[in-house]
């Protein structure tokens, strides 16, 4: 958890106060677009404060009778047992978490960012956690580059002259060197670049792995198991 606040927030922060403020709004990003993707970091801090503040479906000795008959054994991926570890009637659709060190109703899977379980009280917020995610990287990585087409045209980067302390010459401005000066200067931009870049084709495509499982009913440990077993 305190390495998701670190990397996301410290990153919002960074892209705040070193490109947002200096250097937009522009002709291209406007101050709507700026407001849109306020919304989403403020959507993206709400979706983790509800994932991590609601239980994910803890079973226990009370909760038993009532969740077998919410969920009816198959005798297929699931037969009346008992957890080895709580002592307790293992409920269908169920997991151990050793790391929770609970069963959990219905569960997909524990999360590191959150450092807990996903189950069927706190999934919704999950996949609101990754939508709202998604879409903010991907708009954190499109106005992040125009951050840099920005600094190119306040600073003038292509209308002067670089100086190699290597070479000791004085260079022409050329698209490697531009790029250069801007990694160099701007690297805590850059790694928001980067890191929001590689974000924008990973949450969605597991965004897109969950609804998936949600149109079929499964988890994602109930895949994994259904998988094994053909």
């Amino acid at each position: 958890m305190i390495v998701y606040v670190g990397i996301t927030y410290g990153g919002i922060a960074v892209f705040l106060l070193r490109g947002v403020v200096p250097f937009l709004p522009s002709e291209q990003i406007g101050p709507v677009h700026i407001l849109f993707c306020c919304i989403l970091m403020i959507s993206s801090l709400a979706s983790f404060l509800f994932l991590v503040s609601t239980d994910p479906g803890k079973i226990t000795r009370n909760s038993i009778k009532l969740l077998q008959k919410k969920y009816p054994y198959d005798n297929f991926l699931f037969k009346p047992t008992e957890c080895p570890t709580c002592k307790l009637t293992k409920i269908a659709r169920s997991k151990h978490c050793s790391l929770c060190n609970t069963c959990i109703e219905r569960q997909d899977h524990h999360c590191i960012w959150i450092n807990g379980c996903i189950g069927a009280k706190n999934y919704c917020y999950f996949l609101w956690f990754l939508a709202s995610h998604a879409v903010m990287c991907i708009d954190i990585a499109f106005i992040t580059s125009f951050v840099y087409v920005r600094i190119v045209e306040v600073y003038g980067l292509f209308s002067n002259y670089y100086y190699s302390e290597i070479t000791k010459r004085v260079m022409t401005p050329r698209p490697g060197l531009v790029l250069q000066y801007l990694i160099r200067n701007y690297p805590d931009l850059f790694f928001v670049l980067v890191l929001c870049g590689c974000m924008s084709i990973a949450l969605p495509l597991f965004l897109m792995y969950h609804l998936s499982l949600l149109f079929q009913n499964q988890t994602s440990n109930e895949s994994r198991k259904t998988s094994q077993m053909k």
